[in-house]
């Protein structure tokens, strides 16, 4: 009875983990999950080894009767529901990411989500906290467990650098092997831009 997630049918299953002390119950945590794989077989998008056809937009994070992003799974229900409506399987959040909230409703939904580290570009200021391993561990800690969270960005029309590129891509793909990755978004899309060992993908099958 396995059922996979789709965006056509995002099936959730629930785990309860449990944290033993001398063979008693101290702590339970109920926790859901879906099972799917998203991976690219040289220049296509396939998803549970079926090709997939990436029908995505931008999600700014736009809110202005709050200022900021509500931590209200039902909003998010709601506010997804709209480009779940219009055909939308995928969402990238430009240069930032959004709360738990949300992702629980994107996993409801079906709707996969890309979200972005903090923007350095190439020459970041000196007082600000330079770390895009430490904003990209983060990222993955707060978001691995939930199965709508597809893909994670560098940035949106802009570099980390060939160099620190590499770095970051080599370290996710050894903390987190199975989420893809991409240098930037938003930005020139052939290498030597998203360059082997930089990038999982480029914009599609692009004749670069």
């Amino acid at each position: 009875g396995f059922r996979e997630w789709t965006p056509e049918d995002p099936h959730l299953y629930w785990a309860t983990v449990e944290l033993l002390k001398d063979g008693q119950v101290v702590q339970t945590r109920h926790e859901r999950f879906g099972m799917r794989k998203f991976e690219v077989r040289g220049k296509a998008l396939y998803f549970n080894n079926r090709p997939f056809f990436v029908r995505g937009a931008g999600d700014n994070a736009q809110y202005p009767l709050t200022g900021l992003t509500p931590a209200d799974r039902d909003f998010h229900r709601k506010h997804l529901s709209v480009a779940h409506r219009a055909g939308f399987n995928m969402l990238r959040h430009h240069t930032h990411s959004e709360t738990p909230e949300y992702m629980e409703a994107a996993d409801e939904l079906g709707i996969l989500v890309e979200p972005e580290i903090p923007y350095y570009l190439e020459n970041p200021d000196d007082y600000f906290g330079y770390d895009p391993i430490r904003d990209a561990d983060a990222m993955v800690v707060a978001f691995r467990r939930y199965t709508s969270f597809a893909v994670l960005s560098f940035g949106n029309e802009g570099m980390l650098g060939p160099a620190a590129n590499r770095i970051v891509y080599d370290h996710l793909k050894k903390t987190d092997p199975d989420r893809l990755v991409l240098a930037q978004d938003g930005g020139t899309y052939c290498p030597p831009d998203n360059a082997a060992g930089e990038t999982d993908y480029v914009s599609g099958p692009l004749d670069c």
